[in-house]
């Protein structure tokens, strides 16, 4: 979204209210989530909700 100051570009009422429940979810999973000490499984961390979060809002 800083990315829009030089383009003059103003976000709306959609950005913001699909940003604010995001940042709550995604810090409630931090907190919730263990630590896991396997490579391979921060690995897994790092990857899979990527592709989750794009098919979810398909």
């Amino acid at each position: 979204m800083l990315l829009w100051i030089p383009l003059r570009q103003k976000p709306g009422l959609g950005t913001i209210s699909n940003v604010v429940p995001l940042c709550l979810f995604a810090d409630a999973t931090i907190w919730l989530a263990p630590t896991p000490d396997q490579l391979a499984v921060r690995w897994a961390y790092l990857l899979v909700p990527l592709p989750l979060a794009a098919a979810a809002s398909l």
